[in-house]
């Protein structure tokens, strides 16, 4: 702020004033512009106020974002298949429809064996894995794997004693596990109730 002085009784104010010894003004002095001129911008600057710079920004975010999704629906996908197929193949191996099978005599008495399978097996695991040959049942394979088999040998004679049938002898029982091979036929050895005529 400017000092008052005296001159002839009267205060005035004091003016500082600045001197450039060059003589040139501070608006034409080198690197300094005028407020209203733009300053250049080079290739590798981008300006803020460009236009299009947030458009572009934008759309290269959303092009990573689709990719980062595009990748995880990718992978996903693939997950999912493996998984179908390793539990398509597991219930394949595990579940082959065949459990377990029980024969019989089909009913049939005598040395002759059964010569119709009938209605006996239906609805069981082994339907349709059966035939008959001269009263032989024919087991056909379903899967190749190790089978746990139990038989039983035929009940044969009579009580002498009491001459009754009731009374007579037994077949031996034995229990293996074998490993089948899918499709060959394992021939059930006449399963019959053989009674000798007295």
């Amino acid at each position: 702020m400017p000092k008052p002085r005296e001159e002839g009784g009267q205060q005035q104010d004091e003016e500082h004033v600045y001197m450039n010894p060059t003589g040139h003004l501070p608006g034409e002095a080198s690197g300094v512009r005028e407020a209203s001129e733009e300053p250049e911008v080079s290739g590798d600057v981008i300006p803020d106020a460009a236009p299009g710079n947030d458009n572009r920004l934008h759309e290269r975010v959303v092009a990573v974002e689709n990719g980062f999704r595009s990748l995880s629906i990718t992978v996903l996908t693939l997950g999912l298949i493996c998984v179908v197929c390793i539990t398509a193949l597991w219930v394949y191996i595990a579940d082959s429809g065949f459990r377990n099978a029980t024969f019989t005599t089909l009913g049939t008495t005598g040395r002759a064996g059964p010569t119709s399978l009938g209605d006996h097996y239906r609805g069981q695991d082994h339907e349709k894995l059966v035939t008959l040959q001269n009263g032989i049942q024919l087991f056909t394979v379903p899967d190749t794997g190790n089978y746990q088999i139990e038989v039983a040998g035929a009940a044969g004679g009579w009580d002498s004693t009491n001459s009754n049938e009731n009374y007579r002898g037994y077949g031996a029982m034995m229990k293996g596990t074998f490993k089948l091979r899918q499709e060959n036929n394992s021939k059930l050895s006449r399963i019959k109730n053989v009674v000798e005529d007295k």
